[in-house]
């Protein structure tokens, strides 16, 4: 196999770890996305990773049954109306995830800016974050945009 690098491929693999050092690439299970550099750090199989690895950091694999995506219609797009996450597979940048606790989120996040029966929310100035949880147990994070 032939390894194509390129501009692009090179900015791809610094932008992670000098632009957006505490984020996270979400990639799926078993996906294939080329072989540059940059496609092959989220191709879902092992195989194809191992040989050219360490590849672009921060990469979290996922499952189709980890996270839902709702879009609403703008125009000729679609936007993200949220984000679900269902999983402990996938956790936020202040490592919250569904095995976490509701202590866990307010010593992560702070007191809630609301609390509705079973969940916690917070506002930001870009997204509303909400952690979902039946009694005890937290069954999911939800991402939602300024429209939800």
């Amino acid at each position: 196999m032939t390894l194509r690098l390129s501009t692009e491929t090179a900015a791809a693999h610094l932008l992670p770890q000098k632009a957006l050092p505490n984020h996270e690439i979400i990639a799926m299970e078993h996906s294939f996305h080329g072989r540059t550099f940059g496609a092959l750090s989220v191709t879902g199989n092992a195989h194809y990773r191992e040989a050219f690895e360490p590849m672009i950091g921060n990469v979290k694999f996922a499952t189709y049954n980890d996270f839902e995506i709702e879009t609403y219609p703008d125009g000729d797009v679609d936007r993200v109306l949220y984000v679900m996450l269902k999983s402990d597979a996938v956790s936020t940048k202040e490592g919250i995830n569904t095995s976490s606790s509701k202590e866990d989120v307010i010593a992560a996040y702070g007191d809630p800016t609301e609390e509705v029966t079973g969940s916690l929310i917070y506002n930001t100035s870009s997204m509303k974050i909400k952690f979902l949880f039946n009694g005890d147990s937290m069954i999911s994070i939800e991402y939602d945009s300024p429209k939800a």
